[in-house]
């Protein structure tokens, strides 16, 4: 069955989750699918500020990892979250939603090079030029 996403919205692959697991288990690469940015004026202004952002994402992961391990009672009230959990983590790991650069770096690099080679960039990129130098070692989760 197509997965409705709203008007005029629907799902590449049919069936999304096994081609996102097969391609998982042939690159190793879960996308990236979200990002967050910090102005660089503010950044330059408040130097604290892209770490402590950070910080504070990092924590509300940790939060969100602890409640989707909760089996004895459910954080979530969807219908086979913990076996659904226990499965992403069988086959990715514990810590499938990697925070920063070095966690991410193969992605990142693969990343630059499509938008090179689709013409997105003029020259390849490195991730170290995408991101604040103060956040290129992600806290500890």
């Amino acid at each position: 069955m197509r997965a409705r996403l709203g008007a005029g919205r629907g799902r590449l692959f049919e069936d999304f989750r096994d081609a996102e697991q097969a391609y998982y288990l042939r690159t190793g690469f879960f996308p990236i699918m979200h990002l967050v940015g910090v102005r660089r004026a503010l950044a330059d202004a408040h130097p604290w500020l892209v770490t402590s952002v950070l910080r504070a994402f990092v924590e509300a992961k940790r939060q969100a990892m602890q409640d989707l391990a909760q089996v004895n009672f459910l954080r979530v009230s969807a219908p086979w979250i913990a076996a659904d959990h226990e499965q992403v983590r069988e086959l990715m790991g514990a810590d499938y939603w990697r925070y920063g650069v070095a966690a991410n770096r193969a992605e990142l690099e693969a990343m630059t090079r499509y938008a090179f080679d689709e013409g997105l960039t003029e020259r390849k990129l490195t991730p170290e030029e995408l991101f604040h130098p103060a956040t290129l070692e992600a806290p500890a989760v």
